[in-house]
């Protein structure tokens, strides 16, 4: 009987390691995916600071046209 055992504990462990082996690209490319989102986002936010940074002037526009926004918003979006 411990040979049956054995041979029982030996294919389940290989079963598992298929199917660990189908899960990593899949789990690789989701990692590959965030990293590059997360990359992407920190890059944009960084251009985005350097531009407030330089154009001190912007921060006074963002209540008029958020007031503007505001205003298109509520004439022409309505019915969304």
């Amino acid at each position: 009987m411990p040979k049956l055992n054995l041979r029982n504990a030996l294919a389940e462990q290989y079963r598992l390691l298929l199917y660990l082996f189908r899960w990593i690209p899949i789990a690789s490319a989701v990692g590959v995916l965030a990293g590059s989102a997360s990359a992407l986002l920190l890059v944009s936010l960084t251009f985005a600071t350097n531009i407030r940074e330089s154009h001190k002037w912007l921060i006074l526009l963002l209540a008029p046209v958020g007031l503007f926004v505001g205003y298109l918003y509520k004439t022409l979006g309505s019915s969304v």
